[in-house]
């Protein structure tokens, strides 16, 4: 019988009684009591060394918290009383931007990850990156205020088109240990849903200068509180919802709750498991685009540590990673070279998920790592097309299970040229990948679906792009969707090239169609 879990995480801007709140506290705790929340992720939580008593007397929660300034910065997460919980390990950043607890929930390992990203701090998911690919082991969670959003055009309330200067820190973060936003990916035509509404102008912001008054600027809603977590335990996620609750009189962020289901070890069913793999051997000749021993460890140091029913565990690859590193990149070369070794791609599904060998996972990653590359999302500003009277979101009607072999092997080829440019040459992944018919087969928990997934719908745009004209056309790869502002007279070459797209590739697409949202002023960005 599955569990269910629900964790919460909420920028409370500030945990004490001020002047506009009293009892604060009780009210967060009773917010929480109504989420039926079991772990809390709090930021801006302002615990400074004088105020610690107010984080640790939180009647029926346990608190690992930061403590760094009374009146900014801090983040806390809390573990219900009644919550099976086992504590392994935690540690918390200086500055108060993050902390890590280490724990067991149920008997199943899980690192939790809380983090409040200030604007003007660029190296501390950097930093935390560093720490998490060394650390963490079991069920990552990461969630948090990142003061940045992922893309303007759907996480703002106006868009802008101007960059976002701590997005390019939250991307390779993201990349870096291989996570997905998952209220994101769960909506991708959303574009109403915020959790930040700043504060109403008061009074005191108002000023008088040479006798006219002046207004600080109001900014519009926005996405900033995310949670994110591993390709491979995405299916662990039952829900991720913004909780629409009164926020006036405590924060002006609204809460964020996931709801996880853990399932017991059940239902398992193995494909085409052999013990051994096998390779033909050939005689040696160098081609381009080998695997380097750098990619190897990089690779392997992304994955969280986790059991698998088939070969070594990723425990014992890193604490060998000196060694395992250099064999796995011989035998990596030699699969480019010589072909994929019989069992290699086995996999074993268990509710629902496919679970692979470690060596896959690691190679699945180096190779989505070398396509990531040519999709990698563009931070220049761009210009608004406020005159287009149509925001069209495509995304896929169902999740894909097959992409067409013969579409799959035209999206690699087609791949855009960059500098410097990468290895080109991806047959080695056609060959990851298994086959039924024409098409191949795309399994969820295999590090490699999402990118095809976003490489598919990059097909598409280049496509748009060349047809319709006066338009701006961008591939949101965290929701997997494609955003489009264009003209309504243009919507049925739209419709044409959706058309074309889901007969060569296999794949079904549902396109939604939304208002321009304007400034009041009507002005390009």
């Amino acid at each position: 019988m599955a569990r269910s879990l629900k964790l919460i995480t909420w920028n409370t801007c500030g945990i004490r009684d001020t002047a506009d709140v009293q009892q604060k506290k009780e009210k967060i705790c009773h917010l929480l009591s109504e989420q039926q929340a079991s772990v809390a992720f709090l930021q801006e939580t302002h615990i400074g060394i004088n105020n610690v008593q107010h984080i640790e007397d939180i009647r029926g929660w346990k608190a690992c918290y930061s403590v760094h300034h009374p009146r900014s910065k801090g983040v806390a997460i809390l573990i219900k009383n009644d919550l099976h919980f086992e504590y392994i390990k935690h540690d918390v950043d200086p500055t108060g931007s993050y902390i890590v607890l280490i724990c067991k929930l149920y008997s199943k390992c899980f690192t939790l990850v809380n983090v409040y990203n200030h604007a003007k701090e660029h190296k501390v998911l950097q930093c935390l990156s560093e720490y998490l690919c060394q650390t963490a082991k079991g069920v990552l969670i990461v969630a948090g205020d990142f003061n940045t959003v992922l893309n303007p055009d759907l996480d703002r309330e106006y868009p802008t088109g101007n960059t976002e200067p701590l997005r390019p820190y939250l991307e390779e973060f993201i990349s870096s240990l291989m996570l997905v936003d998952i209220w994101g990916q769960n909506n991708p035509y959303e574009r109403d849903s915020f959790t930040r509404f700043p504060w109403k102008t008061s009074k005191q912001q108002i000023k008088k200068t040479s006798g006219q008054k002046k207004t600080k600027k109001k900014r519009g809603a926005s996405r900033l509180d995310m949670v994110f977590m591993p390709r491979n335990e995405v299916w662990l996620a039952k829900s991720c919802e913004i909780s629409k609750v009164p926020r006036h009189n405590i924060s002006d962020h609204h809460p964020v709750v996931l709801s996880l289901c853990l399932p017991k070890a059940n239902n398992t069913t193995v494909l085409s498991c052999s013990s051994g793999l096998v390779i033909k051997k050939r005689p040696y000749k160098r081609r381009p685009g080998e695997i380097s021993e750098a990619e190897v460890l990089k690779a392997l140091m992304s994955l969280v540590e986790c059991e698998t029913p088939l070969g070594e565990n990723v425990q014992t690859l890193k604490i060998n990673k000196g060694q395992k590193s250099q064999e796995l990149k011989e035998l990596f070369n030699k699969m480019i070279r010589g072909g994929i070794p019989k069992g290699f791609t086995d996999s074993v599904k268990e509710n629902g998920r496919y679970h692979f060998r470690a060596e896959y996972m690691i190679l699945a990653s180096i190779l989505l790592r070398r396509i990531e590359k040519f999709l990698q999302p563009s931070f220049k500003s761009k210009t608004m097309k406020m005159s287009c009277k149509l925001f069209i979101i495509v995304s896929f009607r169902s999740t894909p299970k097959k992409i067409k072999r013969d579409f799959l092997r035209q999206a690699l080829k087609s791949l855009k040229r960059i500098h410097p440019s990468p290895p080109r040459d991806f047959k080695i992944v056609e060959n990851l990948l298994p086959s039924t018919d024409q098409y191949k087969e795309l399994r969820e928990g295999c590090p490699l679906t999402p990118t095809l997934l976003t490489m598919a719908l990059k097909h598409l745009a280049c496509a748009l792009r060349k047809d319709l004209k006066e338009s701006v056309v961008d591939v949101c790869h965290h929701r997997k969707c494609i955003t489009i502002y264009m003209n309504a007279d243009q919507y049925h070459i739209l419709k044409q090239n959706i058309n074309k797209f889901q007969l060569q590739s296999g794949i079904s697409l549902l396109p939604k169609v939304g208002q321009v949202w304007r400034r009041k002023n009507n002005s390009n960005s």
